[in-house]
């Protein structure tokens, strides 16, 4: 997923950061924004879409952890933060990418 960012200008910070809430799967800027990633993913839609997976308590662990992060990290602790789903779904040869930028935000 990396890959994926960089060649649409955003520069990785961290990867499989972890807090005692939980783990984010890719932090990085996207221009000025500090992004949070949720990278999911799913081999068929039978139980839902690799997006419709992160749960409100899933991001409610991931804010708590960008919390950690940005406390852990002064540098970045100013800056705007987006959190982004990056979904990805496949069936047999079929691979669909779904990039929800803003997908959820801090309410706490």
């Amino acid at each position: 997923m990396c890959a994926f960012l960089a060649e649409r200008n955003v520069q990785i910070i961290d990867t499989n950061f972890h807090s005692r809430f939980g783990e984010i799967d890719v932090v990085a800027l996207d221009h000025e924004v500090l992004v949070f990633v949720e990278v999911s993913f799913r081999r068929a839609s039978r139980f839902g879409s690799a997006v419709s997976s992160v749960t409100p308590k899933k991001q409610h662990k991931i804010i708590q952890t960008a919390h950690t992060f940005r406390s852990d990290h002064p540098a970045y602790c100013h800056r705007t933060c987006r959190f982004d789903i990056i979904g990805i779904d496949t069936h047999r040869q079929h691979t669909q990418v779904r990039w929800l930028k803003a997908a959820f935000t801090a309410t706490e």
